[in-house]
């Protein structure tokens, strides 16, 4: 519960000093070229104005995607039994917002919140000498620190690679026994949460892909990992420079 307190009171901070920035005119100062050093005169003609990021800037992102993935481990504690599950996994990510703040040109720290992050999974189930077939649809709402590095081209496109990490509890949807038409659903805990990847922002749009893991333990004493690819598109909001 303290985790929760205290990344959704960052996450609301946040949002609103990047509403108050935005309205904020932005202030240029103005050279005269008289009186510039040579060297400062030849990085206005090449159209360079390092830093590209004047400071600590806030910015938020709004993004969409979807998941693709493989592989799937269960082990039942309570009862010894393992299983193992070959998953194809599809997913999506409605709406994901990132709060944070942009340091100079090369480093963004935020808190993450997945407000409608869906996955489905179309199982067979291999344990007890037999293979059973399951449909799963989870729920889930992440709660991440996600820090970024960048390396800006120019002022308008910035690559980045990106690490995040925290937790998701997760709403489980399932088809109870081997193809008949009976929906079950359960709340399966808080699990660990991480991401790796890699993308660019060119000006307001921002594009990304990479690695996800779940892993952790379910309400029944399950231990799972849960690895998928994911691709993302999004918008960034405050200011750019």
């Amino acid at each position: 519960m303290k985790k929760i307190v205290f990344c959704l009171a960052l996450f609301i901070t946040m949002t609103a000093a990047v509403l108050a920035q935005e309205g904020k005119p932005v202030v240029k100062a103005s050279a005269d070229a008289t009186t510039m050093p040579y060297e400062a005169k030849e990085s206005l003609r090449a159209g360079y104005d390092r830093p590209y990021i004047k400071g600590a800037r806030f910015n938020a992102y709004f993004d969409f995607g979807f998941d693709i993935g493989g592989y799937k481990r269960y082990a039942y504690t309570t009862s010894g039994d393992v299983y193992d599950i070959h998953t194809t996994l599809l997913g999506l990510h409605l709406f994901n917002p990132t709060l944070g703040v942009r340091i100079f040109d090369y480093g963004f720290v935020g808190v993450q919140i997945g407000l409608a992050d869906v996955e489905m999974l179309f199982s067979k189930v291999l344990g007890n000498h037999s293979t059973q077939s399951v449909d799963m649809f989870t729920q889930s709402y992440p709660i991440m620190v996600d820090l970024r590095g960048f390396i800006p081209i120019n002022k308008d496109i910035h690559p980045y690679i990106e690490y995040a990490y925290g937790w998701a509890p997760e709403f489980v949807f399932f088809e109870k026994g081997n193809g008949r038409e009976h929906w079950m659903f359960e709340y399966n805990d808080w699990f660990n949460k991480m991401r790796l990847g890699i993308g660019f922002d060119i000006k307001r749009l921002s594009l990304g892909l990479g690695w996800n893991r779940n892993y952790g333990y379910g309400n029944d004493g399950t231990m799972f990992k849960r690895d998928y690819f994911y691709m993302k598109i999004g918008v960034k909001v405050g200011r750019c420079e």
